[in-house]
């Protein structure tokens, strides 16, 4: 009897944190990264553990009450996950301090990979930038998010982070068409590129967009070092390109 008390205790304190971060759209979240990783483990675990339940109890024909009482829980849980990333994302985001620095005072420069991977964010570097940028583009786009979180309560279904990327992606593709017409240029061709192509894509256009067309004219001897680092990679991961 007293575990089942327990047990229910449990399932009524999580309910109401879940309620209580829905509430405020994400704005109780912790603001660290040691605190806010295992609500978004442990909110993606409930998220998917409900929609199994979900998809299972469908396959009854008796089962409706359960289905019904199961997608309501992963749609609380998916909205906590989705607010989750937003706060992670305006974490990560501040996270600049000493990146690509050097000095005496703060010692040896670090780069944005090893903050990221250092605070937590992931076991690898690829995987921690990776994450940080789409938990960034969350964050920076809060009013798409939460016409996701609307349309997914209304449909009766639930949000996920990659509807939230998806309908970013979207929205950015729509305001380049718009800047292109409003500056007289050609909008680009629709192609029929696969999901990664299209990532690939986005990811030149934005290195492109954010590289000055020409490099500083003098260097000191620790910045031309460090330029010439990061070039080299570039320049290593084009190669197939020269093919």
């Amino acid at each position: 009897m007293t575990d089942m008390i327990i047990a229910t205790t449990l399932e009524q304190d999580q309910e109401q944190f879940a309620n209580q971060i829905i509430a405020s759209k994400g704005e109780n979240l912790p603001a660290t990264i040691e605190e806010i990783i295992p609500v978004l483990a442990f909110s993606k675990a409930k998220m998917t553990a409900f929609k199994a339940l979900s998809d299972a109890a469908k396959q009854v024909d008796d089962q409706n009450q359960l289905n019904e009482a199961a997608l309501a829980s992963g749609q609380r849980w998916g909205i906590v996950h989705l607010y989750g990333q937003k706060k992670l994302g305006e974490i990560t985001r501040e996270m600049t301090g000493n990146v690509g620095r050097q000095s005496i005072e703060e010692g040896p420069s670090i780069t944005r990979s090893e903050k990221l991977v250092s605070a937590g964010i992931s076991e690898n570097g690829d995987r921690a930038r990776a994450r940080a940028s789409e938990a960034e583009r969350i964050a920076a786009n809060p009013d798409i998010l939460d016409r996701v979180v609307e349309e997914a309560e209304e449909k009766g279904g639930i949000p996920t982070k990659a509807e939230v990327i998806r309908e970013i992606k979207k929205s950015d593709e729509k305001k380049r068409k718009a800047k292109a017409v409003a500056e007289g240029r050609t909008a680009k061709p629709e192609l029929q590129l696969r999901a990664e192509e299209q990532l690939y894509i986005l990811a030149l256009e934005s290195i492109i967009s954010k590289l000055p067309k020409q490099p500083p004219k003098d260097w000191s001897e620790a910045g031309l070092k460090l330029a010439k680092g990061y070039a080299d990679i570039i320049i290593t991961r084009l190669e197939v390109f020269n093919e």
